[in-house]
């Protein structure tokens, strides 16, 4: 966690966040939310949201963790499936993908959960798809039982310390809730960048 050094008016080290190239104000290491703090809220510097689609893969559900810059709103969707269909003992396929405004994302069906995380916490959330990658390459399954996308996400939010435990209800019963540290938010009422 960053500090603030009253005496200089600025942060003792530097954000994590390297700023985008089309603003340049936001490449200002040691400022805070554009010198802005009243209009923006960034109390970490990133932030993850748990995304749970539970009409998904044929209504046994699905969940994933998006880790995004409220800044920028922009972010990377993580999660794990089978990578044939099958939900026992299926080739193990880890998905990245861009997200290019979080407050965007589909409310239809989905749910989401918002998490304050640090940029430490979120490479340790990363790490455990990073190790599932590697898994997958050496032939680690899938499995609905125990190597799935909860149990990876779980594994995930305990490693980054997070304080955030899903309900250990089974898969198939389409009701695999966070049930301690977030609560359920909206896209549009997410904190940050309009």
């Amino acid at each position: 966690m960053r500090s603030q050094d009253s005496n200089a008016g600025q942060w003792s080290t530097p954000d994590a966040y390297a700023g985008d190239v089309h603003d340049p104000i936001s490449q200002k290491p040691y400022m805070y939310n554009n010198n802005n703090p009243l209009e923006y809220e960034d109390p970490s510097g990133y932030d993850a949201l748990i995304d749970i689609q539970p009409k998904a893969v044929g209504g046994a559900g699905h969940i994933q963790v998006i880790i995004y810059d409220p800044k920028t709103n922009k972010g990377t969707s993580l999660s794990v499936e089978s990578g044939n269909g099958s939900g026992f003992h299926a080739p193990l396929k880890v998905l990245e993908s861009p997200v290019s405004n979080v407050r965007a994302l589909p409310t239809a069906q989905d749910r989401y959960y918002h998490i304050s995380t640090t940029p430490k916490q979120n490479g340790q959330i990363k790490a455990v798809y990073d190790q599932q990658r590697a898994g997958s390459a050496k032939g680690e399954k899938y499995n609905i039982l125990d190597n799935n996308c909860e149990t990876t996400l779980q594994s995930a939010l305990q490693a980054g310390s997070t304080g955030v435990l899903l309900d250990a209800i089974p898969t198939y019963n389409l009701l695999v809730l966070p049930i301690q540290g977030v609560k359920q938010i909206t896209p549009k009422a997410l904190p940050g960048k309009n």
